[in-house]
């Protein structure tokens, strides 16, 4: 899951660095918060949720684990992996869960973060399929079936903020 809207910063120098503290908006709370009522509603509840160190990442897991608890399931464990923070690349913690057997995990992370660990994935692959991954929109969740032995993936579903009744911020 790419992590909720965030505040924008208005310092130029915060926004190239992506402001690691910069929290929700109020409506990036609010997605945060159907994306976990989603979650619970289709039965995709992960066991632990990993989120990078960034506040907004942290604020986006915290909320997507208390919509799934007050569902009524066992809240997800939330995780801070500092390995997925922005920038980086999501490859690492992919193929070390795979290794681990942990059949279902989030990772809530950066929009460069997720694409970079997907297209590293690819190659990893021999898969150099230009199309994929597109754009993640922020607070958008996409479920991925990974192969645990090679880090092979393909697209389960998809759900973007419009999906429930937001805008689609990219």
């Amino acid at each position: 899951m790419r992590h909720a809207p965030r505040e924008v910063p208005t310092d130029v120098a915060e926004m190239e660095d992506g402001d690691p503290a910069a929290e929700l908006t109020p409506e990036g709370a609010l997605i945060a918060t159907a994306m976990g009522e989603w979650l619970a509603e289709k039965g995709e509840i992960p066991s632990v949720i990993y989120a990078s160190d960034a506040v907004r990442t942290q604020m986006t897991a915290e909320s997507v684990a208390k919509a799934i608890e007050d569902a009524g399931f066992v809240a997800p464990k939330v995780k801070t992996d500092v390995g997925i923070g922005s920038h980086k690349s999501i490859r690492g913690l992919i193929l070390k869960v795979g290794a681990n057997g942990e059949k279902k995990v989030m990772i809530v992370s950066h929009k460069e973060t997720i694409m970079m660990g997907l297209k590293a994935l690819e190659v990893d692959n021999n898969d150099n399929k230009a199309e994929k991954p597109d754009p993640h929109a922020a607070g958008e969740i996409r479920i991925y079936d990974v192969k645990r032995k090679n880090g092979n993936w393909s697209e389960d579903k998809r759900v973007r903020p419009s999906d429930i009744g937001f805008d689609d911020t990219y």
